[in-house]
């Protein structure tokens, strides 16, 4: 199973991370997040987002017009708790 978390800083702005209900173990996961300014504020988002399994740092992701993606090529088997923390 996954959860849904995010933590949203840096002006007005809202994040979207939503990881898959299931995942096959052994096989590739891509996990995105996306930033997006709210009106009034325009622009692209800039800086980072942090993935997490639980309390475990998985990478560090500079954005790239206004979205973080970050692969784990091959998930364990079992529960985990996927976030993105965006900074």
């Amino acid at each position: 199973s996954s959860a849904l978390s995010t933590t949203v800083g840096q002006g007005s702005s809202t994040a979207t991370f939503a990881p898959p209900a299931s995942v096959t173990a052994g096989l590739p996961l891509t996990l995105t997040a996306t930033i997006l300014p709210v009106a009034p504020a325009t622009g692209t988002p800039t800086g980072t987002v942090s993935f997490f399994d639980g309390d475990a740092l998985l990478a560090r992701v500079a954005l790239v017009n206004g979205s973080a993606s970050y692969t784990i090529a091959s998930p364990t088997p079992g529960a985990h708790a996927y976030r993105a923390v965006y900074s």
